[in-house]
């Protein structure tokens, strides 16, 4: 019988220890990437002496296929019951779910669905794609001023003349130079893609082709960032993060937009 083979999982393996919970219990685990499967099952979480707990998953099973869990859900979930045998409590005393929430804010901040931790990393995309565009939107040069309406340049006008004391002269060489979009309104950063899709897309700032597929496909390219952009962007609006009631629409909204952060990220990856 051929023996099963594994890739090590570096950002699953580790020692994990929880000083919120009593006896502050404490883990390490060996996590292995099973390639051509692990026997049928799509993992096996084995305790064994010392502390140490081997964790293997087949990332191929239909267990992982045909639903949204991943191996890092399957181990936090087994981790917290371990964890609770081990501080000597009760599921009525520390309920897993609040195991598992603690073991997620020490290891895995970025899986939280916390609206602090999604506005943060929503702020923190923006944020990047404004700073890539205030290094690299001076090779669209020049850029024409008709794709400037009022409202924003008055921002640009405001933006120049108070941080360089420049004149009106200044305010149109900053848009046709492409120096402008550090004074811009998140609205308008988000919808960048639809006026320079090569600049961005491509691996430039996202991992999204453009240039070599079908005009068809490029518009769906550009659509498809320019919303995930505006998602993130609602996080941190006024009616997203800022919202005083959360009500289902507003939850479903949310999860959309956390979503579309997530597939953002792993565009820039």
């Amino acid at each position: 019988m051929q023996a099963n083979v594994f890739e090590t999982d570096i950002e699953l393996s580790g020692t994990y220890k929880l000083e919120s919970l009593p006896a502050s219990p404490s883990m390490t685990v060996n996590a292995k990437r099973a390639v051509g499967g692990l026997d049928g099952r799509p993992i096996l979480f084995d305790t064994t002496s010392g502390g140490t707990v081997e964790f293997q998953y087949d990332q191929d099973h239909s267990f992982f296929e045909e639903s949204l869990d991943t191996p890092l859900d399957c181990l936090v979930s087994d981790l917290a019951h371990r964890f609770l045998l081990l501080s000597a409590q009760t599921q009525k005393e520390w309920p897993l779910a609040t195991i598992e929430r603690e073991i997620r804010k020490a290891y895995f901040q970025d899986t939280l669905t916390s609206v602090t931790n999604v506005a943060d990393q929503a702020k923190a995309v923006l944020d990047d794609l404004r700073e890539f565009l205030d290094e690299n939107l001076h090779q669209a040069a020049p850029i024409s001023p008709e794709l400037v309406d009022e409202h924003t340049l008055s921002m640009i006008r405001k933006g120049v003349l108070e941080t360089a004391l420049g004149d009106e002269h200044d305010v149109q060489a900053a848009i046709i130079e492409g120096a402008f979009i550090r004074y811009v309104s998140t609205e308008l950063l988000v919808s960048t893609p639809r006026h320079w899709p090569e600049l961005i897309l491509d691996g430039h700032f996202v991992a999204v082709p453009y240039v070599d597929v079908s005009a068809s496909l490029q518009a769906d390219s550009v659509a498809m960032v320019c919303d995930a952009l505006r998602d993130t962007a609602w996080v941190v609006s006024e009616a997203g993060g800022g919202a005083f009631s959360k009500d289902q629409w507003w939850r479903l909204r949310f999860a959309r937009a956390l979503s579309s952060i997530r597939l953002l990220e792993n565009w820039r990856k």
